[in-house]
């Protein structure tokens, strides 16, 4: 008795279950037998169950139908009947006799055919469960697959997005330190003025010809000198002022108290450099007297990028354009609503604007990264949301809700 099942290349018969009373204790689960035309391969041939005896045997090998008997041939009678499974059959069920007491029945093949549909149902369930199995491995080792793709495309993206930052703040840089060049040189060259006044005046002393008018006319001149040192000190301490405070938030993103007046002016004051040459105006509204606690070097990066790209897009082609940022208080958070009269954008762009690596300026120096890090500094450490609005020739509009300790 024994049974077995068609294997996966359907070349070959594999055994799963059998015993033979001429083989005592002999097992061979696992075995592969080719499938040739014998008794058992002629059942899984014609899905038919056959019930043969050794005349019959005779018959089938002179017409062909069986060309060669495996196993041991000396058996009286031969019952085989196939395992089919959804209309295909996937093996047989086959016992043999050696006495000629013990023979079979219609009867027996009825009962053989009942055992094979039960059998091959639970070949079906088992096979179901293997490939469930299999699926689950192989949707496991997928998912392994995408974590470790999303890991590392995040991790791509959170340094593009740090080196778009540091790259923000290297311009900066220049920026500031180009413009401080200007009131410093204003200064070398008025105490360089003032240092050749000096010099006759302190001659004259020496000699004891100092006149009243040389005095005068050197007080006059030296007023003028200090006045301007004075005033482009004072211009370039400010501006010193204002970057450093900004470049130290966002190079340590610590939250710290801030007057959101006195910093929306600092921040602009670091982007007065980047704005100098160019006709834009920004306007801000702000409470003199609204202080808060949060991250202002993610709120100088927002700002930055926001002002940076109505500049670079926003006025694309346009002789002038004017930002106005609107700041009020609004329960436990500030509401920036951020407004420019640029080019605006139809709502494919709109639907886009958010999107990491999403620019009109491919190719030509844009990394589609400036608004991508507006949206995640807003709905990241500043625990806001960020709604835009927008229309070809109407500018652009954003509302901004962040979260604030409002002091």
């Amino acid at each position: 008795f024994f049974i077995c099942t068609v294997a996966p290349e359907a070349d070959h018969l594999e055994m799963v279950y059998y015993v033979d009373q001429t083989e005592p204790g002999v097992s061979r689960h696992g075995e592969r037998i080719p499938r040739r035309n014998g008794l058992t391969s002629l059942v899984v041939r014609t899905g038919k169950s056959w019930l043969i005896d050794q005349t019959q045997v005779a018959e089938l090998v002179r017409s062909g139908e069986v060309a060669q008997i495996l196993g041991n041939r000396n058996f009286v009678h031969w019952l085989g009947v196939p395992l089919i499974l959804e209309d295909q059959t996937i093996g047989a069920i086959v016992t043999q006799s050696y006495d000629a007491k013990v023979t079979f029945t219609e009867q027996d093949m009825e009962l053989l055919n009942f055992v094979a549909r039960h059998v091959a149902e639970n070949f079906g369930k088992a096979r179901a469960r293997e490939a469930l199995l299999n699926t689950q491995k192989e949707l496991v080792a997928r998912n392994e697959a995408l974590s470790d793709a999303l890991a590392n495309l995040q991790s791509a993206q959170g340094e593009l997005v740090r080196q778009e930052r540091l790259a923000s703040l290297g311009a900066l840089v220049a920026g500031v330190a180009h413009e401080i060049n200007t009131p410093l040189g204003i200064c070398v060259t008025a105490a360089s003025h003032l240092e050749e006044e000096l010099l006759p005046v302190l001659a004259e002393r020496e000699h004891g010809a100092l006149s009243e008018k040389g005095l005068d006319q050197f007080l006059e001149a030296a007023t003028d000198a200090v006045r301007i040192l004075k005033a482009n000190t004072q211009r370039a301490a400010k501006l010193i002022h204002s970057f450093k405070q900004v470049s130290v938030d966002q190079a340590s993103g610590e939250m710290r108290a801030v007057n959101l007046a006195e910093y929306f002016n600092e921040v602009l004051a670091t982007l007065g450099p980047s704005l100098k040459n160019k006709p834009v105006s920004v306007n801000v509204s702000c409470p003199a007297d609204l202080n808060v606690r949060t991250y202002p070097g993610a709120l100088a990066q927002v700002i930055t990028n926001l002002v940076m790209n109505s500049v670079i897009h926003g006025f694309e082609g346009r002789e002038r354009g004017v930002v106005t940022m609107d700041v009020s208080a609004t329960g436990d958070s500030f509401r920036l609503q951020y407004s420019d009269d640029g080019n605006g954008m139809g709502p494919d762009a709109l639907h886009k604007l958010f999107d990491p690596f999403y620019t009109t300026k491919r190719g030509a120096g844009g990394s589609g990264l400036g608004a991508n890090i507006v949206y995640n500094l807003v709905t990241g450490p500043l625990a806001g949301r960020i709604q835009a609005s927008s229309a070809p020739g109407h500018g652009l509009h954003l509302d901004i809700h962040m979260a604030a300790d409002l002091r």
